[in-house]
């Protein structure tokens, strides 16, 4: 087998996480949207029918996080127990929000991640522990190390980054071409 073919995976394995379909969670004080920018047209439309339905005890908000995500998120300090928390975006985008609002104190149950919206990965060296952004080839050359590494669909919900090993470990004059990721 070459390594660019599909490799059968052990159903009981759940690493990559899934995405369902975001619903709105009725009866929270507060509904919020978070958005890594504007283009996140299924986010704003969801936003756009709560704020239609919503109580006008309620709160809805809409959040575009910029550079300064800590800025971002303190609008978010006094809603941690009735709230409801959607967050659109790419993966490693999702996963850093998911776990600010988890060390905020939000319960996992309220917080929702819409599917990605690009196939680029952060990914993980296992050599070196390098973090690397926008990947959406494999293998990707570690920029901490070096390594040619293949990406693997095992995936750290901590780093919110796939794990990266090397794919010519055996033999270091074997090279791959790269292949876009799906």
């Amino acid at each position: 087998m070459t390594p660019t073919e599909s490799i059968e995976l052990d159903e009981r394995i759940k690493s990559r996480p899934s995405y369902k379909p975001l619903t709105l969670l009725s009866g929270k004080q507060w509904q919020i949207f978070i958005a890594q920018n504007e283009d996140q047209q299924g986010l704003k439309q969801m936003h756009d029918e709560c704020v239609s339905i919503a109580d006008p005890d309620n709160t809805v908000l809409w959040v575009v996080v910029g550079d300064d995500q800590a800025e971002s998120f303190k609008l978010l300090e006094d809603a941690s127990v009735a709230a409801a928390v959607y967050v659109a975006g790419d993966e490693p985008f999702l996963w850093d929000c998911r776990n600010t609002l988890l060390g905020m104190d939000f319960a996992p149950d309220q917080i929702q991640l819409m599917a990605p919206s690009s196939h680029r990965r952060r990914l993980f060296c296992t050599h070196c522990y390098t973090l690397m952004e926008d990947v959406t080839h494999s293998p990707h050359t570690c920029s901490g190390c070096g390594e040619q590494l293949l990406v693997r669909d095992h995936f750290s919900r901590l780093y919110g980054a796939y794990v990266g090993v090397s794919i010519n470990a055996e033999d270091r004059s074997e090279t791959f071409e790269p292949e876009e990721m799906q």
